[in-house]
């Protein structure tokens, strides 16, 4: 069951299934549900890569392996000695975060800087290039 532990009625009640859990000398696995990337964080991350990738002339699925080659420790994983890469999707804000503000460090200290995601003037327009060179590239 799942429990928010910022509402006083949840804590109480996950604490009676606890202590129920514990005399019934139950077997338990206690995690932490982080949310998921919220539709922002996902736009924003779409927004920078598009932009560099724009800018170094790579499309947005090549900018994305640049992305996770940068966050690889997060991406990579090996099974059966072949090597798979993750997605995207399942990564939650804080981890994403993490990987944002790990490639935009990356991205300045190679003299191209993407703005944060409060920097909403700069975000418009970049969003206003992007669109512009969108409808250059298909007319």
């Amino acid at each position: 069951m799942k429990y928010n532990l910022q509402i006083q009625q949840n804590v109480l009640a996950a604490e009676q299934q606890l202590k129920h859990l514990i005399k019934k000398g139950a077997k338990i696995e206690l995690t932490e549900k982080r949310g998921r990337r919220t539709l922002s964080q996902n736009a924003y991350l779409h927004l920078i890569l598009s932009w560099w990738g724009l800018k170094y002339g790579y499309t947005l699925e090549e900018s994305k392996q640049y992305f996770k080659d940068l966050n690889r420790n997060y991406y990579y994983y090996e099974k059966k000695g072949k090597t798979f890469v993750r997605s995207t999707s399942g990564v939650d804000t804080k981890d994403m975060t993490i990987h944002i503000d790990k490639f935009r460090d990356w991205s300045v200290q190679n003299g191209f800087y993407l703005p944060a995601p409060n920097e909403q003037q700069q975000i418009e327009s970049i969003l206003n290039q992007l669109q512009a060179y969108a409808n250059k590239k298909y007319l």
